[in-house]
């Protein structure tokens, strides 16, 4: 394997699964509850679940568009990628299954990743980006999110970061 992929694979790690110089998806995500998922405080614009909604659409579209799927042309902002209407209440199977979601889309892009020509990596995704670059920005965007989970979790006190193992 390259080192652009492995670079990928491990980002896709970090983000998703891997304790390493900051909480994955997972540790920011264990133990939390429907309750918490849907709590509000005024002080942040969205809620743990809302986050989580808005990181699937986002890599699930970036994977679409990347596996040579057709995306939905449906318009969209940003701000209703958050699902917002769909979020007040939820039960403890519909956010379990929003979990599986969330980690079944991290491991269909490392197998994308693993599958994947080099030429693959280095056509455009849009004019001015190459796919291994928008991977990576995508990733960020990741890392950035999962910060604004345990934000809220310290903040509604369920999160205990002895609890990462």
């Amino acid at each position: 394997m390259n080192l652009r992929k492995e670079m990928l694979i491990a980002q896709i790690s970090s983000c998703s699964t891997e304790q390493t110089w900051f909480a994955s998806l997972d540790v920011a995500l264990k133990g939390v509850t429907a309750e918490q998922a849907v709590w509000h405080d005024g002080s942040f614009e969205n809620s743990i679940v809302e986050i989580v909604k808005h990181l699937i659409f986002w890599n699930e579209r970036c994977l679409q568009e990347f596996s040579g799927q057709s995306v939905s042309d449906e318009e969209f902002t940003n701000q209703s990628t958050f699902f917002k209407e769909h979020s007040k209440e939820l039960t403890d199977a519909e956010w379990n299954e929003t979990i599986i979601r969330l980690q079944n889309v991290f491991a269909r892009w490392e197998t994308a990743i693993k599958e994947c020509d080099e030429e693959m990596l280095d056509s455009f995704a849009h004019p001015d980006r190459p796919w291994w670059r928008q991977i990576s920005n995508m990733l960020l965007h990741t890392a950035h999110h999962s910060g604004q989970i345990i934000y809220l979790r310290k903040r509604n006190g369920s999160w205990n970061p002895v609890k990462w193992d």
